[in-house]
């Protein structure tokens, strides 16, 4: 199975690189070569601890990728327009799909969140949540 490297935060200040498999997409999922991240306030709270309440360790930092689009089921292309090598930013909110906002475009408003994690935003998910890259 094909790998993938992510510096992960495992501890308040402590990063380490680690390989993960590169996960199984379905038909809604699509699989994106990061190129580079954009890091803000949020992301220095996170290193230095102070967002312990809302997130969980070990994690990717980071929510704000920009990439090449590697894989792409067939509901996804059909959604967005999209298809395998087409560079894309990502929206860092991720909702629950399901939700009146969700299903206007609106994730940023989802009141739901995705399940398992204590907040919904691409990038501050824990590595023990699918799919963490």
């Amino acid at each position: 199975m094909a790998k993938a490297r992510a510096v992960v935060q495992v501890g308040d200040k402590h990063f380490e690189l680690q390989q993960f498999d590169l996960p199984r997409i379905g038909a809604d999922d699509a699989l994106l070569r990061v190129e580079a991240c954009g890091i803000c306030g949020s992301d220095v709270d996170q290193y230095d601890g102070k967002l312990n309440g809302l997130l969980s360790l070990p994690m990717i930092p980071g929510h704000e990728p920009v990439g090449i689009i590697e894989e792409i089921g067939a509901e996804a292309a059909r959604r967005w327009g999209l298809q395998a090598g087409d560079r894309v930013a990502v929206e860092p909110t991720r909702g629950c799909g399901h939700c009146r906002a969700c299903k206007r475009g609106d994730s940023r408003n989802c009141r739901t969140g995705r399940p398992g994690a204590k907040i919904s935003v691409c990038g501050f998910i824990p590595t023990t949540i699918a799919p963490a890259l």
